[in-house]
């Protein structure tokens, strides 16, 4: 192969300005070989400089060569994990070849579509997610000038579908959600036209999409609507945990435990979707209470149904498989904050002591993973505890006392003290310093 020297001095020797051009594609080839990415660019410059005296069409014409030479470019450097360095170069070619497919020089866009593809994938690998976002609108852009044929063909369609449904996520992940919700909207009824048209293909592309946007509902506070679409999930896993119960059983279970607990929290949290009328007068505010009662009734009871089938269903996963353990006394600890929630201090401490007993073992068997499941467990049963104590039940002093030292062993292996260990650590003290005075007291 000819060293960069030779081209040069040929280069030096030509005075033809195609021909200098063509030899300075040649010499960024050489140095693209020698990964010398500056001295690529660089080269790939002087060919643009000498193109500015050539026609239209061969302008073009050296354009693409540029856009290959880019793209192969990029090619090179992600083998070699430079990802950067690949995503400059992927960067240049889209410049040129959009250029191109604007002004129709070339209607082949899967060169430019393969650029944007790469640099999505390369910047999700950087963390680059403004640039992820970036080019996934270049898309949506580029494929909304294709025809309505072409447009609407299962390709398509479902690129534009994840382009929405990506853009959306990591809106939410920014908690940026009403733009989450806009764009997770455009890309479930793409799905849903998927799902009708394809079938199970792209199911699991709906409930992903149906999920999050019943996360940025319950981000803000519209828990009826988080609970639709939560709902509208579970369906399409119970539709693919018929054909598969091994693999989407354990989904359909979490998904039930996650509206389980969203009818918990309704509880506590005003429903920005709630229609109840505003306050008219006391015969309207009484009605509005009534009316109110008994939604919270409905949920509560929904609330039970929803955990227990998600028990059902753990219990029935760990008797085969003892990694869905944790996930049984999860639920048991759920149903335990359900009912103490409403009060309901008998059913409360029932499911705490269920989930306290397989949080002991589990802890046991593997301490830095579920120690802290532990001491939330303890914790709940020590505030209900102390409920009890302040309504003159004061023979649960003497129940609360090891529990509290055993809550207090668990959070001493850690040296937080802020965040939730920093929580917990601060409302236990609270509990110890409550619990000895009324022992000194009784």
């Amino acid at each position: 192969m000819a060293k960069p020297q030779d081209i040069l001095k040929r280069i030096e020797k030509t005075s033809n300005p195609r021909l200098r051009a063509e030899q300075y594609h040649l010499l960024a080839t050489i140095y693209l070989e020698e990964r010398k990415p500056e001295k690529v660019i660089e080269s790939l410059k002087m060919s643009g400089e000498l193109a500015k005296q050539f026609s239209e069409d061969e302008r073009n014409e050296i354009a693409q060569v540029h856009a290959g030479i880019l793209i192969s470019m990029g090619i090179l450097f992600t083998q070699e994990k430079d990802f950067k360095t690949a995503v400059k170069a992927y960067t240049k070619a889209t410049r040129i070849l959009e250029r191109l497919f604007e002004e129709e020089v070339q209607k082949d866009f899967s060169f430019l579509l393969h650029s944007y593809l790469s640099i999505i994938e390369l910047s999700e690998n950087l963390k680059d997610f403004h640039n992820v976002k970036k080019n996934y609108r270049a898309i949506l852009k580029l494929t909304a000038k294709l025809p309505e044929k072409d447009r609407n063909s299962k390709k398509y369609k479902s690129l534009a579908a994840l382009a929405h449904q990506r853009i959306g996520s990591i809106a939410l992940e920014n908690i940026q959600t009403e733009e989450a919700r806009k764009e997770l909207t455009q890309s479930l009824f793409l799905y849903q036209e998927l799902v009708s048209e394809k079938g199970d293909e792209y199911r699991p592309q709906l409930i992903f999409t149906l999920n999050n946007l019943g996360i940025s509902c319950r981000l803000d506070n519209q828990y009826s609507n988080a609970i639709r679409y939560l709902m509208a999930a579970l369906e399409q896993q119970e539709i693919l945990s018929k054909k598969d119960p091994q693999k989407y059983l354990p989904y359909c279970a979490a998904s039930l435990n996650v509206i389980g607990n969203l009818y918990t929290e309704k509880k506590n949290i005003r429903d920005e979707l709630d229609g109840s009328s505003p306050f008219t007068g006391f015969g309207q505010l009484s009605a509005n209470q009534d009316e109110k009662e008994k939604r919270k009734k409905e949920d509560k009871k929904k609330a039970a149904e929803y955990y227990q089938r998600a028990l059902e269903i753990y219990r029935q996963l760990s008797s085969t498989d003892p990694s869905y353990l944790p996930s049984v006394a999860s639920t048991l600890h759920n149903l335990g904050v359900l009912h103490d929630e409403y009060g309901e201090e008998k059913k409360a401490l029932d499911y705490y002591t269920q989930a306290l007993k397989m949080r002991r073992k589990l802890a046991t068997q593997d301490p830095d993973f579920f120690r802290v499941d532990l001491a939330i467990t303890l914790l709940n049963i020590i505030t209900l505890l102390w409920s009890r104590v302040e309504n003159g039940k004061r023979e649960n002093i003497v129940k609360a006392l090891p529990l509290l030292e055993e809550a207090e062993v668990c959070l001493s292996y850690y040296d937080e003290t802020e965040g939730a260990i920093g929580a917990m650590k601060v409302e236990l003290e609270y509990y110890q310093n409550r619990f000895a005075k009324a022992k000194e007291e009784r």
